[in-house]
């Protein structure tokens, strides 16, 4: 049987943080159920009590009690300690970079898609890479090709109307 964990110890100034977190109407949901957690663990209450009181799993509860031993009230505050969020604008992200010379390799070498076998594509693929690399340059977008982006879109949507 595992050892009984020591009642959570908090003090005066932790009380009154985590007290105003748990009531708030302004602070993210998920913080306020932390506090409460929390709040709830350092009264004495069991594991298993607090997860059904606040109906997350015991396994989250034990998760979120460990935080707080080690981190304190910063703890909860972090949505998550391994993953940092990067905002990337869809309008300049490097992935239509990508699908930009894919649909490049796909115009200029599998017009035709007859290929007698794997290693077959494999080279042709590897031809045009070969031949991407020697004449490399970064994709330069203009008024002109903007323009020759949505007429295009326009008339596809006009065909399909």
């Amino acid at each position: 049987m595992a050892a009984k964990k020591t009642p959570l110890k908090l003090s005066t100034q932790e009380i009154g943080e985590l007290e105003r977190m748990a009531r708030s109407q302004t602070v993210e949901h998920r913080r306020v159920v932390r506090a409460q957690i929390i709040l709830r663990l350092s009264k004495g209450e069991s594991l298993s009590a607090v997860a059904r009181t606040v109906g997350l799993s015991r396994r989250i509860i034990m998760k979120w009690d460990k935080r707080f031993r080690d981190k304190r009230v910063e703890g909860l505050a972090r949505k998550h300690l391994r993953f940092k969020m990067h905002f990337t604008p869809v309008h300049c992200s490097w992935m239509n970079q990508v699908e930009q010379w894919f649909g490049i390799l796909k115009k200029k070498r599998f017009a035709a898609t007859n290929f007698a076998d794997v290693p077959a594509r494999q080279e042709r693929i590897e031809a045009f890479i070969a031949e991407w690399n020697a004449t490399a340059h970064p994709f330069r977008w203009t008024v002109s090709s903007c323009d020759k982006v949505l007429a295009k879109c326009e008339s596809t949507t006009r065909r399909a109307a």
